[in-house]
């Protein structure tokens, strides 16, 4: 058995700038105030939280979708990745963000459903203001 978390935001910006950040160290580092690597390619890799977070990237559509392979150093040595799929839809408001995070080992959910609102949606929601 494995868990699964659905989480939607709004931004005030169009979903080419949110997409643009979160495939960029430098923004991504400025919105989560964490230090992260990004090799914005599919198969590029991608770290973030000091590598707590490691993923590589399975489909990039600009401005629409970020697909990766995730895990944590958290995750138990034999437990399969996880996948993140980020969708970017356009709204009269700005962007709207779906995260759909599958895999993940169970019973975790929620702790990794809080992570994800105070390590990512509550900076985002501070720095695309």
């Amino acid at each position: 058995m494995t868990d699964t978390i659905l989480l939607e935001d709004r931004f005030p910006i169009h979903p080419d700038l949110l997409y643009n950040a979160w495939l960029d160290s430098g923004e991504h580092s400025a919105f989560t105030g964490s230090e992260a690597s990004i090799d914005p390619q599919v198969g590029g890799g991608y770290t973030a939280w000091n590598k707590y977070i490691h993923a590589v990237f399975l489909d990039l559509q600009p401005g629409e979708r970020i697909l990766q392979k995730w895990r944590t150093t958290d995750f138990p040595e034999h437990h399969q990745d996880s996948v993140l799929e980020i969708q970017l839809q356009e709204i009269p408001e700005g962007c709207l963000m779906r995260m759909i995070h599958t895999g993940l080992p169970s019973g975790t959910e929620e702790e990794y459903k809080k992570g994800w609102v105070e390590y990512y949606l509550k900076p985002m929601k501070q720095y695309f203001k």
